[in-house]
């Protein structure tokens, strides 16, 4: 797909991006890039860069954000809840979904571990 002109792949799963870097997609859709886009962007600018050892390791980073915060919740919900307790006026998930003190405290808890 590569030498196909103006034929683009690209990756969706978070807990791929690095893989697909690796397997030839010129780019990835996450949807924790919108909670942690500097840790997303480490593995896109490590990977071309040349820093195949460094794009993995940014990859590990971010596989365990995302198992840690996606145990509390799923996606849509859980990142969305994440961005607002971060400070950002997101609106609440149109899934009805609604989080424990125990489970905010977790995502707090994430968002301190994984992003600062």
């Amino acid at each position: 797909m590569r030498d196909i002109d103006g034929f683009d792949v690209l990756n969706g799963p978070d807990s791929l991006i690095h893989q697909g870097f690796v397997d030839g997609c010129s780019a990835c859709i996450s949807g924790l890039a919108n909670v942690a886009p500097a840790e997303i962007n480490a593995i896109w600018s490590r990977f071309h860069a040349g820093d195949i050892a460094g794009s993995r390791q940014a990859q590990e980073q971010v596989t365990g954000l995302r198992t840690d915060l996606y145990k509390v919740a799923f996606s849509p919900a859980a990142v969305k809840k994440a961005l607002q307790l971060m400070g950002h006026e997101v609106g609440d998930s149109r899934y009805a979904v609604q989080f424990s003190d125990h489970q905010l405290q977790q995502i707090k808890n994430i968002i301190n571990t994984y992003l600062h």
